[in-house]
Formats: structure tokens, sequence, C-alpha cells
């Protein structure tokens, strides 16, 4: 009895890997997406390399998110980065790292170098051109894939498959760039992820490229209290933003509520037909070095294929380190709401 029990435990995970391998191997060379984080402004480079040395001080940052965390095939994602302004350079460098996987089945590991041109248009209007170049893994672990020949149908015993697998990993470059535009308290950009579609296959089938990837955003920030000093005012953030990937289009917008050094907002992300909907609640804490904060995003959605019903969860620390005044105003300093 206990045999037979151990023989259906080990048939149902080895069903559940066969599935998500199926989804991978249909889904994702034609239909991939990059992964999303909730907190843009804790992981803005990836958002768009314009940002690149957007702030008056040198930054490091660590990100993890963790989506569908109950569930064998949960999603993660790990972030870590540093930027600063360099008025040698007229601008911003930064450089990333990112890893995100699927369970133990699928990896991908990205390191990304970043420069960003920093303009005076006029007295009060800012632009900010980045380009950034990525080094891209993309591994598949052939360990851990079940196939249909591999489980006896009476004893539920893993035998030897006789599938022909091809490599388990593939390292391709990718190109991306972005443009930022601010003046006084709002601020916005547009940003192209991989310009040259690289492929993430070792197959040159059609339908392995990267879809581009096209992002819209907005952000201005609003006193909510007449106080003279910034840092004693109440403040609010309404930002928007738009992404389109193949053919995936996301829409996020909300608010955030500051009142140094805490803050807290809310936030929607949907599809074009409300299929997928999410919302996201943030809070948070910052000081003149160190910051902190945490997202939730609740599942809402209408269709709940390999979706479970929990959401996901964000966390983020920054580590600031002042850069000192700007000798030449030619470069300035973005007022992000959450920096």
């Amino acid at each position: 009895m206990g045999i037979m029990k151990e023989h259906r435990i080990t048939a149902g995970k080895t069903l559940r890997f066969f599935l998500l391998f199926v989804m991978w191997i249909t889904i994702w060379p034609s239909h991939a997406q990059d992964p999303f984080f909730s907190q843009f402004y804790t992981t803005r480079m990836y958002l768009n390399p314009g940002f690149a040395g957007a702030t008056e001080s040198i930054n490091g940052f660590v990100n993890y998110r963790n989506q569908w965390s109950p569930a064998d095939n949960r999603y993660e994602t790990f972030y870590g980065a540093y930027d600063q302004p360099s008025e040698w350079l007229h601008g911003g460098v930064g450089v990333y790292l990112m890893n995100d996987r699927i369970s133990n089945l699928i990896s991908r590991f990205n390191l990304t170098a970043i420069y960003a041109y920093h303009l005076q248009v006029s007295r009060k209007f800012y632009v900010q051109a980045g380009f950034q170049v990525s080094l891209n893994q993309r591994k598949l672990a052939h360990d851990q894939l079940i196939f249909p020949d591999m489980i006896d149908p009476s004893s539920g015993i893993l035998l030897p498959t006789q599938e022909v697998l091809g490599g388990d990993q593939k390292i391709y470059m990718d190109y991306s760039v972005g443009f930022i535009g601010f003046s006084g308290e709002w601020f916005g950009g547009v940003a192209i992820h991989h310009l040259t579609r690289p492929k993430q296959s070792d197959s040159d089938a059609e339908g392995s490229e990267l879809p581009r990837k096209f992002t819209v955003h907005l952000a201005r920030n609003f006193k909510l209290s007449g106080h003279s000093d910034r840092d004693e005012a109440w403040w609010i953030t309404p930002e928007f933003m738009a992404q389109n990937q193949g053919r995936f289009y996301y829409f996020k917008y909300g608010a955030h509520i500051t009142r140094n050094p805490v803050f807290i907002g809310v936030q929607s992300r949907h599809d074009l037909r409300f299929d997928f909907t999410s919302l996201i609640f943030s809070f948070g804490y910052l000081n003149k070095t160190v910051g902190f904060t945490y997202s939730y995003d609740v599942s809402m959605n209408k269709v709940q294929k390999f979706t479970p019903a929990n959401g996901a969860h964000e966390v983020s620390l920054l580590i600031k380190i002042p850069y000192g005044r700007l000798k030449s105003k030619t470069i300035d300093a973005i007022n992000l709401p959450l920096h």
C-alpha cells in the first residue's frame, strides 16, 4: 500500500512537470514575456535604461519576487543593481544582474550594463537617453523533465526516455534603448527592449525570437500639504504604464502617497480584456541612506488556467551613498517619488 501511494505521488509530480514542459515548449518560443516587477522605482533601470544615474546618489538595489509561492512551479526572480551619475561622462552609468526561474526547470540569467546620456534641453526640461547591452543565458534542466515514455503505466516507475534532447542552454547578446524626459515634478519615458530580437533556441526555426518589448510610462508628484520643506510635506504620485510584448498588452496605473520617511501605494494591472487583473498594494520606509519596500499582488483573474488563486510577494532593499552636488547643472536629478 505504501509503495502504491508513493507511485501515485510520483506520477502526480511527473504529470505536473510534463504539463509545465509542454506549456513551455508551446508558449515560450513564440510568446515569451520578460519577468515583471511590481516595484518600478526600485527596478527602474530594468523598466527603462534612461533611468541610469537619475538621482544625485550612488544607489545599490536588491529585489526578490516570488509568484505563486505555494505551487511547485512557482516563479522566482532575483535582481541586483548599481547606478550613479557621472559628470565626466555627462550622464549616468549602471549595471544589474537578474536571475529568473520557474521551479528548478527553467532559468534565465542576465548581466546588463547601461550608459545614459543626460542633456539639458531648456532651463527646466531635461532628457536622458539610455543604451544597454546584455549578456543572457537561458537554461533548461533536462534532468528535471519527465516524458510519457518514462512512466510505467502499471507501477509508475520511471524509465529512461527515448526522446532526443538538444542543448540544455543558450547564450546570446541583447540590446535595448530608453528615453526619459522630466521637468519639475513630472517625468516620463519610452523604452524599447530586445532591438535585435535574439533567438532563445538552439534551433533557427521561426518563432524562437524574443519579441520586442515596448514601454511607455508617465508620473507626476503633487504636493498635498503646503509645508515649505519638501521632506515635511505630504505628496501623492499618480503613475501610468503601458507595455506591449508580442501579443501581450498590459496597463498599470495607480498612486503612491509619501510623507518621509514612509509611503504607501495601490495600483492596478490588467490586460486589454481584463482576463488578467491584479491589485498591487505596497508600503515602505526610506531615509537618506537606506530604504525597504514590500508589495503584494492580489490576483483577480477571470481565467485561472495554470494560475493559482494566490498572488505574488516582492521585497526590495535600497542603499544610498551621497554623490555630492554636481558641479555642472547640465546634469540634474529626477524628483522620483521613492528615491
